[in-house]
């Protein structure tokens, strides 16, 4: 059986909640601003700063943000532009690119508003990664929400499910929740998805993932907390 995750910040230990009896649901919620963590980042760096290199407002020993391409090719020099982060449109030849910081942990919350225009959406959250190649994605892609594990740069499905309008345009709260091999999809708060995967259970680098060729989508509001099982 499954264990539900819960999210506890590294300072502040809060109650845990009653399991959930109704089933995911599409519909939106207005997103919650992040709570304190092991990692947080607005994006708040001034206009054409690279992420390459920059320390996140908050952060685990000073690790700085790290940028990698899957498969072959560049994934350019994405930057932070109007207090958020938006990848696509920077000059790449990959055709995915992610952006990690090193938490120091591998059981873990990692959350991220995503802003998308219409079906154009296509990014998410990327967790236990340890390099370009290899790494698990939770993706919202317009209309649909999956689970990916990247196993040396060969992308495998390993869930789905129709999400309705939930990700179509707005902004909206994206969070992956591990503990050893289960690992969570959420969205807007509601649980969404749910795998058993050992792939890299102990790797501690989490982030960011897009599609460099896609200038519809940006990110805010980066977070990692730790992420605990509830009995």
């Amino acid at each position: 059986m499954f264990r539900r995750l819960a999210v506890v910040p590294l300072l502040l230990v809060t109650a845990c909640s009653s399991e959930q009896s109704s089933p995911p649901s599409s519909q939106a919620s207005s997103p919650q601003s992040p709570p304190p963590g092991i990692v947080a980042d607005t994006f708040s760096a001034p206009a054409t700063t690279p992420i390459s290199g920059l320390v996140p407002e908050t952060t685990v020993g000073g690790g700085a943000w790290q940028v990698f391409a899957t498969g072959s090719g560049s994934p350019g020099a994405p930057t932070i532009q109007a207090s958020q982060f938006t990848p696509g449109g920077a000059v790449s030849t990959a055709g995915y690119a992610e952006a990690s910081v090193n938490a120091g942990v591998a059981d873990v919350a990692v959350a991220a508003d995503i802003l998308g225009d219409a079906a154009k959406t296509w990014g998410g959250v990327v967790v236990r990664q340890t390099d370009g190649q290899n790494f698990i994605a939770g993706i919202v892609s317009g209309s649909t929400a999956y689970i990916f594990r990247v196993d040396a740069g060969t992308w495998t499905q390993l869930t789905f499910v129709a999400v309705g309008g939930a990700a179509n345009s707005g902004s909206h709260r994206i969070e992956m929740r591990t503990s050893g091999p289960s690992i969570e999809l959420w969205l807007d708060g509601v649980k969404q998805l749910q795998v058993t995967e050992p792939f890299q259970a102990t790797a501690t680098r989490h982030g960011l993932v897009w599609q460099p060729y896609n200038a519809a989508t940006s990110f805010d509001n980066f977070s990692i907390n730790v992420s605990k099982p509830t009995s």
